[in-house]
């Protein structure tokens, strides 16, 4: 789940793998035009649609720029692909060899445990 804070925004970024698509689905009603993502040149509008598929590893941006908060549920799934368990495997053994690493990826996020 990721929460921003009204106001809130991240910096561009990218995910490092290939491995995985990247599923939202924004959780609460938002209404103002100026919360969204950005995507390379595609902006997904949450007011307009509470479900976006994308890649990951693409340079992207999220916006919150009203003064509510918006609550998006986040899931990576594997990519299709002709053979899932050699992929399934691979992101296995990613999780398992980043894990020690994640500080540096989210370094600025604060975790709800």
């Amino acid at each position: 789940m990721s929460i921003f804070n009204k106001r809130q925004s991240t910096g561009k970024h990218y995910g490092p793998l290939r491995l995985t698509l990247r599923v939202l689905y924004n959780v609460n009603d938002i209404t103002d035009p100026n919360v969204y993502i950005r995507v390379g040149n595609h902006t997904h509008r949450w007011a307009e649609k509470k479900l976006f598929i994308y890649d990951d590893t693409l340079q992207h941006k999220s916006v919150n720029e009203s003064d509510g908060v918006r609550y998006c549920l986040f899931v990576d799934i594997l990519r299709p692909s002709p053979v899932p368990r050699v992929l399934g495997a691979i992101l296995a053994a990613v999780r398992v060899t980043m894990t020690p690493f994640r500080a540096v990826f989210y370094g600025h996020w604060t975790f709800i445990r």
